[in-house]
């Protein structure tokens, strides 16, 4: 398990951020090209699907570094109304994952994964595209 998120001794930012997807100790310029283009995709998407169990406020991403690599991007959508429940997606290596975890923790449970796909830089819209149709799916699911 991956305990990603702000740290109970981290100091709180003064402002809450607004949008979807506050990287939290990492900045965009730490991405890789395919993550960035996810992170973005992914704002634009939710924005404009504005889903009524998640909101903007409670979701987060993270980085998870690797040795000589960018690390892993995660993306997290806690769905409201359920105590652990989120959608997560995730970018690193060369692939891209999606499915439902526990909304405290960045993948950490392989086995409930729902959506994987290579990813290659210069490549990724395809793969992009497909996680994010899988998220709106799961999304419109829910209601």
């Amino acid at each position: 398990m991956r305990r990603l998120r702000r740290r109970p001794h981290d100091a709180v930012p003064e402002e809450v951020p607004r949008g979807w997807f506050h990287l939290a100790q990492a900045s965009e310029e730490d991405l890789s090209d395919s993550q960035r283009r996810l992170l973005q995709r992914a704002r634009q998407a939710l924005e404009a699907l504005s889903p009524g169990k998640a909101s903007a406020q409670d979701s987060w991403a993270s980085l998870e570094p690797h040795a000589g690599t960018p690390g892993t991007l995660w993306l997290c959508i806690p769905i409201e109304g359920k105590r652990h429940d989120s959608l997560q997606m995730g970018l690193g290596g060369g692939v891209i994952v999606g499915g439902w975890q526990d909304r405290h923790y960045a993948w950490d449970d392989d086995r409930q994964e729902a959506f994987r796909a290579q990813v290659m830089d210069g490549a990724e819209d395809g793969p992009i595209t497909k996680v994010l149709n899988w998220l709106e799916e799961e999304l419109r699911r829910l209601g």
